[in-house]
């Protein structure tokens, strides 16, 4: 039987369990709003204020309420992203949920040791870009580099056969 899955407008999803500034919490499952009005999960797995205030964001293609959890098989990306999508609430925090496995993808012991020297941070305007043209709803190919957002995944293998191209 598959299970049902209930879509939430982002009406119906505030802040953190519907608080405003609650501290933030490793394992915090978020919604990241989309140009055509629905949302992508998104969980995450770190909070790293050594890393420029980044969190680490573990992305998935899944497009639904965010309350299940992540499988691995949907995982598409695990980035440094700038928490400020977060911080005011456009990503909107949905629940705390088990944590998905990030840490055999992510060595955070090493950067840890090493002041994240080295760490690439994404921007979460960049971050939210990925994720529309993850979905079809930009084109995957609009950076400078045509394969930046190829980078971003976890694997190749990962990216859609048929995203939009400009």
């Amino acid at each position: 039987m598959t299970p049902r899955i209930r879509m939430f407008s982002l009406g119906e999803v505030t802040g953190r369990y519907g608080k405003e500034k609650d501290r933030m919490e490793p394992g915090d499952n978020f919604l990241a709003p989309l140009n055509d009005g629905t949302c992508s999960q998104g969980q995450v797995p770190s909070y790293e204020p050594q890393a420029m205030n980044s969190a680490v964001c573990a992305f998935s293609s899944l497009r639904h309420g965010g309350l299940d959890p992540i499988p691995d098989e949907s995982l598409i990306a695990i980035l440094f992203v700038t928490r400020d999508l977060l911080d005011s609430g456009r990503w909107h925090t949905v629940n705390n949920g088990p944590m998905i496995p990030w840490e055999d993808r992510i060595d955070i012991g090493a950067r840890r040791k090493e002041g994240f020297i080295g760490t690439k941070i994404q921007g979460s305007f960049n971050a939210a870009t990925f994720l529309n043209a993850y979905h079809k709803l930009l084109p995957w190919n609009a950076y400078f580099d045509p394969e930046y957002l190829d980078k971003l995944l976890i694997s190749r293998d990962r990216k859609p056969a048929d995203v939009l191209l400009k």
